[in-house]
């Protein structure tokens, strides 16, 4: 029945992608690899950068604007700059595959003319470089957190539920753009401007407070 078929085909495609895991692996080492070729320090970067950015946010939006959560009783601005870092690491697993993701078919030919090439493992390699440099940033954040009010607690217990379906949302939309990148090259345009509208519409990098009367619907995005 077409209901059973419905049931099996998440199954087939999770069997598929765990048969050409070793493929999946060595082109998301490869993804990585090309993001940081060419540098002195190499994939250290995926440290140094988020490491950067974190100073950056403590100075600009925790210091000089004083930008302020109001979860922590005695929210200090270094608590505030973890939770903004936290929400950018995220948030950025899935503007990067919105961006990157209508090109990723057209942008290598010869997987598409001239072998036979299971095109699906694309998206998923750059997923799973986002993955990894989020990676990089959590480990950041957990370090820092050992010096912000709130300490390590059991709330790093959630960090899973937070971020399985973060990764499987980046897939399946990755997995649709590098569809319709194919048959619609200026999706990449309208993705790029759409991750940008997405930051600054999500509270991300301001108190879910400030969101206008009639608008409250983002706070749950």
């Amino acid at each position: 029945s077409a209901l059973r078929a419905l049931t099996l085909e998440p199954a087939r495609m999770v069997a598929g992608l765990w048969a050409r895991r070793e493929l999946i692996w060595q082109f998301t080492h490869r993804a990585i690899e090309v993001r940081h070729r060419g540098s002195r320090l190499g994939p250290l970067w995926a440290l140094v950068n988020p490491l950067s950015m974190l100073v950056l946010y403590f100075f600009v939006f925790g210091r000089l604007y004083g930008t302020r959560f109001g979860v922590l009783p005695g929210e200090t601005e270094f608590d505030f700059s973890l939770a903004l870092f936290l929400g950018l690491s995220l948030f950025h697993v899935f503007t990067e595959t919105l961006s990157i993701s209508p090109g990723t078919i057209t942008g290598n030919p010869n997987f598409v003319k001239k072998v036979v090439f299971p095109l699906e493992i694309l998206p998923v390699a750059q997923v799973g470089a986002a993955v990894f440099h989020l990676l990089a940033g959590l480990a950041l954040i957990i370090a820092g957190a050992a010096f912000g009010t709130a300490g390590i607690g059991a709330g790093l217990l959630w960090l899973p539920v937070l971020i399985v379906p973060l990764v499987l949302l980046s897939l399946g939309v990755g997995w649709a753009l590098a569809a319709i990148g194919v048959f619609l090259r200026d999706i990449g345009q309208v993705t790029a401007f759409v991750a940008t509208a997405l930051l600054f519409a999500s509270a991300v990098m301001y108190p879910p407070a400030k969101i206008p009367a009639g608008f409250e619907w983002l706070r749950h995005n």
